[in-house]
């Protein structure tokens, strides 16, 4: 009895140790992918002390962490369809959080040195770095070359390539490493150090938010593939896929823009190029653009005149048709006693002629053909005239006193 006891308990304690076997080897060949879609968050430990990468800001009334790396975090996070927790530390903690797995991803400015890609795994670089110095304004002239720096107090955060840098190229001088990138900038402000060394955009940051501070234009040389990039803990071969694909679509789109930027750049600098050339020909612009209202005006002023001139030969013309259809004599000589000021042009038709010629036929019938010849009696030199025959005789007399002769034609009518 008791050793079928023992049988069973032995049974039991070996189910229960090949369960948990299982479970663990199961937990093992678990991908980082899949451990962080399980957990349904993705844990970034970053330093939020290194504007524009990654600092704290006012959001909504609330203290978040924004910047650069966090936007690319967040585009991760949205890749693996989880949500984004930022866990904030000082930077030589950062590392620390990732390789104890407190921490899925190490985002914070970090260079990928050989150092470190013997202990961690990185994603492709997402920014080619450069490094400067931070000084005060008044001694930017005083640090214009690596001899003013060698003896000089120069502060860098601590555990960072800028550290590094400084150790060894500028051995002789005092080195202050500090945690906080913000404490750095304090000291120089304060006149504690001589300068901090870190990235070039964090620098300009900086020197944008305080006017005692400059970018000095002395640097240190980089080395070649120190680039920024996401860190990963080894064997994470799954989750740096998928950083590498958000990143290369982040970098590709930032070349889009660049593009776009540059074209825009250029039809600037084309446009500002035409300004001033019109600039140079402004005297010339002037009296060309005056030469062409002169003309503009003159030509008003000719099209006017002829549309005149146009309108009263074609009066003239439909006279002409009138006169001969009504019978007149001597159209020419008739057009003479007609008024052509009371005589108007509407729809091609003539409007107050026919009144004149049925009043010149009732008082001056002569005038028209078919009606009784007048005779004429001439001027002989004492104003009385004397009969000198028909119309036909009359006109052809060059002494003839036209008034004279219709005034008398009258009478005789």
């Amino acid at each position: 009895m008791k050793s079928k006891k023992w049988i069973f308990v032995l049974c039991s304690f070996l189910a229960s140790f090949f369960l948990v076997a299982c479970q663990s080897g199961s937990n093992g060949s678990q991908s980082a992918v899949e451990a962080i879609k399980q957990k349904g968050k993705l844990v970034v430990a970053t330093s939020p002390d290194y504007a524009p990468f990654e600092f704290q800001a006012l959001v909504d009334g609330k203290n978040q962490v924004v910047g650069a790396d966090i936007d690319m975090a967040q585009a991760i996070a949205d890749e693996l369809g989880v949500k984004l927790e930022i866990s904030s530390m000082s930077f030589d903690n950062v590392l620390t959080s990732l390789q104890t797995g407190k921490a899925d991803l190490a985002v914070a400015g970090i260079s990928a040195t050989d150092e470190r890609k013997e202990v961690f795994d990185f994603s492709i670089p997402y920014y080619e770095n450069k490094i400067s110095f931070l000084v005060r304004k008044a001694d930017v002239e005083k640090y214009k070359d690596l001899t003013s720096l060698e003896t000089a107090n120069i502060a860098a955060q601590k555990g960072t390539v800028p550290e590094s840098m400084v150790k060894e190229q500028l051995p002789k001088a005092q080195l202050t490493s500090l945690t906080n990138m913000g404490e750095a900038v304090n000291e120089l402000q304060a006149g504690k150090v001589d300068a901090v060394h870190m990235d070039e955009p964090v620098a300009l940051s900086y020197a944008a938010k305080n006017a005692d501070l400059a970018v000095a234009t002395v640097s240190l040389k980089m080395k070649d593939g120190e680039a920024n990039a996401v860190a990963l803990r080894k064997n994470s071969a799954d989750l740096k896929e998928v950083v590498d694909k958000v990143i290369q679509k982040l970098k590709d789109d930032v070349a889009s823009k660049d593009s776009e930027l540059e074209s825009v750049r250029g039809q600037l600098t084309q446009r500002d190029k035409d300004l001033n050339d019109l600039k140079k020909k402004g005297a010339d612009v002037e009296d060309i653009q005056q030469k062409l209202e002169d003309l503009q005006a003159k030509y008003k002023q000719d099209t006017e005149a002829l549309e005149t001139k146009l309108a009263d030969e074609n009066k003239s013309r439909l006279i002409d048709a009138e006169l001969t259809k009504a019978g007149v004599r001597d159209a020419e000589i008739f057009e003479k006693i007609l008024n052509k000021d009371e005589i108007s042009v509407k729809d091609g038709k003539l409007i107050g002629l026919t009144e004149q010629i049925e009043a010149q036929r009732a008082k001056s019938p002569y005038l028209f053909n078919g009606e009784k010849q007048a005779q004429y009696t001439p001027n002989q030199g004492d104003g009385q005239g004397a009969n000198l025959g028909n119309w036909e005789t009359a006109m052809s007399n060059p002494d003839v006193n036209l008034t004279q002769f219709l005034e008398q034609q009258g009478e005789n009518n």
